[in-house]
């Protein structure tokens, strides 16, 4: 027994050191042979599962986590690997309701409260994003770094798999990790430059409504409420029933507030019909109540 641990072990880490230097293939195999040695291992599911949701593969990486939890009902990380890979899929309520449910299980741990705070934010729950994000913050402050370089290792990833860097798709994922990075450090120069790169790729509709309204978040932090309005309009055009339709209308309202138009009355309840967010509809409540509706 001791010697199966031993070389799971040491295959799980050479695994994580494979996946944080962008080789998921190398990564795959290693997390392929430990659940083969030891199918009763919570650990080498979560961290196939790992794999899978670095290279996007979601099902995957959900039916791996699914597999860790059964054996192991409290793996918090299992459940916060598997609430990424709802959140990839635009399954918040189920990506939420697994945060909540990982934290609860290890309060402090950084990366999973980091995790949920950026899950919050893109929701468009800010209040409860920035509580989330500060105290992963104090409890790791070098976080921000970690995720930055994420960005990193999908490129190289890519390459190590014999695929091509400068791939539209590739680029769009490296830029999704650079967004977390510029909203935690508040870079709203590079947030609006790097979301007009990724308009250029012209990916699809939902990556380029996406593009736009992380454009947008960009402009609230500079208080540039008019390209604010401009931007999310744009995302709410290209999408306006998904996760950057949400944040359109939410962005665009909160513009509006600034501006004093109650059409932000109109936008925050369309904002809530594509996503329920309680401190919203508390917002929301109190202009009613204020123009007397």
């Amino acid at each position: 027994m001791a010697d199966i641990e031993e070389q799971v072990e040491a295959l799980c880490k050479r695994a994580q050191a494979y996946l944080m230097s962008g080789n998921f293939d190398q990564a795959f195999a290693d997390c392929n042979e430990a659940v083969n040695i030891d199918p009763g291992s919570p650990f080498v599911y979560f961290m196939r599962a790992s794999v899978y949701s670095m290279k996007g593969e979601n099902d995957k990486a959900i039916a791996d986590c699914n597999k860790a939890i059964q054996l192991d009902p409290a793996f918090a990380l299992a459940y916060s690997t598997r609430a990424a890979a709802f959140q990839g899929k635009g399954d918040w309520e189920k990506a939420i309701a697994d945060f909540n449910y990982s934290v609860e299980l290890d309060p402090d741990n950084a990366m999973i409260l980091y995790q949920r705070g950026m899950a919050f934010s893109q929701k468009g729950d800010m209040l409860r994003g920035n509580a989330d994000v500060s105290r992963a913050f104090e409890l790791d402050p070098g976080l921000a770094d970690t995720y930055a370089h994420m960005g990193k290792v999908l490129e190289s990833g890519s390459k190590a798999s014999g695929g091509d860097p400068n791939d539209p798709a590739t680029k769009i994922a490296v830029y999704t990790t650079h967004v977390v990075d510029y909203l935690n450090k508040e870079n709203w120069d590079a947030l609006i430059a790097e979301s007009a790169e990724a308009l250029k790729l012209n990916v699809n509709d939902a990556c380029n409504a996406l593009a736009y309204a992380y454009m947008s978040a960009g402009y609230m932090g500079k208080e540039d409420w008019d390209k604010v309005i401009t931007t999310a309009t744009k995302a709410i055009g290209l999408d306006p029933k998904g996760q950057a339709g949400y944040l359109g209308y939410y962005y665009r309202g909160i513009a509006y507030t600034q501006q004093d138009d109650l059409s932000v009355i109109d936008d925050w309840e369309a904002a809530l019909k594509i996503m329920d967010n309680h401190d919203l509809k508390e917002q929301l409540a109190q202009i009613k109540q204020a123009v007397g509706m």
